[in-house]
């Protein structure tokens, strides 16, 4: 399915059949990328808080709370004299044609993604491979492999583990924040940067700087880059195919979702 859904995208816009571009109005990209300095400033520096005061041993609840608070960020263009109007449209922070089609183009942004995850997968295997990682040495005692994890996972597996905080987090927070913040401001700055090199190489350009920083951004370790690029790639098509935000959330949303009740399930949760 993905990969159908992914080959009808491609075959429609190589055919015109779809409108296709970032849209909004190019004017404010360098304002939006000193937004998303200014949340990546106050998001690390609200960590480091939290973890100083270790807030976060106890509860889940303390790093949802930074999530949110950190789109404080948000007020920086509108301190700069963009209008909350021309922001919002600028970056996607729209519900489009209406919500439930997007949340439907959702689903379908879900299913492109896939095949590009997959490309991200065998990548990874390739470099645990060449790495040594994936294959114990001739004579040497097996040992379980150390796979890129990400730290949510402890709180999923721990006994009594609150599940609903943590879906709160992945499923909701994270989704929201990285997409405005990635495929909003982040990738609206760099199609406006690159738009001289003709739509195919902006989007092509935009997309592996917005998703190589997405995912080096997060803990799962340097092997999982391939991976989690695949998945911010399919992401960008989708923020290029609809003029919202949303569908790009739903389909981030979803996949972490089932990553994470996948887990639970195969490891008893």
């Amino acid at each position: 399915m993905g990969f159908l859904a992914l080959a009808f995208f491609l075959r429609a816009v190589a055919l015109k059949r779809l409108k296709f571009g970032i849209g909004g109005q190019a004017g404010f990209g360098g304002i939006y990328l000193e937004t998303f300095a200014v949340w990546m400033g106050l998001f690390i520096l609200l960590n480091l808080v939290l973890g100083r005061l270790e807030l976060a041993k106890e509860s889940l609840y303390p790093a949802l709370f930074v999530f949110f608070f950190s789109l404080a960020a948000l007020t920086w263009p509108l301190l700069r004299g963009v209008s909350w109007a021309r922001f919002r449209a600028d970056i996607g922070l729209t519900t489009g044609k209406s919500a439930v089609e997007e949340l439907i183009f959702g689903l379908l942004g879900y299913l492109m993604a896939l095949p590009m995850m997959l490309l991200g997968v065998l990548f990874f295997l390739v470099i645990m491979f060449f790495s040594g990682s994936a294959v114990p040495a001739a004579g040497a005692e097996f040992e379980p492999v150390s796979y890129p994890s990400h730290p949510i996972m402890e709180w999923l597996l721990a006994d009594g583990g609150d599940f609903t905080v943590v879906v709160l987090l992945a499923c909701v927070a994270a989704p929201i924040i990285e997409e405005i913040m990635f495929r909003g401001l982040l990738y609206r700055y760099l199609r406006e940067a690159s738009i001289q090199c003709g739509l195919f190489s902006s989007v092509l350009i935009s997309a592996l700087v917005s998703s190589f920083l997405f995912a080096v951004i997060h803990p799962q370790g340097l092997a999982a880059v391939p991976i989690l690029m695949g998945l911010a790639g399919g992401f960008c098509l989708v923020r290029e195919w609809r003029a919202s935000l949303l569908p790009s959330m739903v389909a981030h949303g979803l996949n972490n979702y089932i990553a994470l009740s996948m887990t639970r399930f195969v490891l008893g949760g």
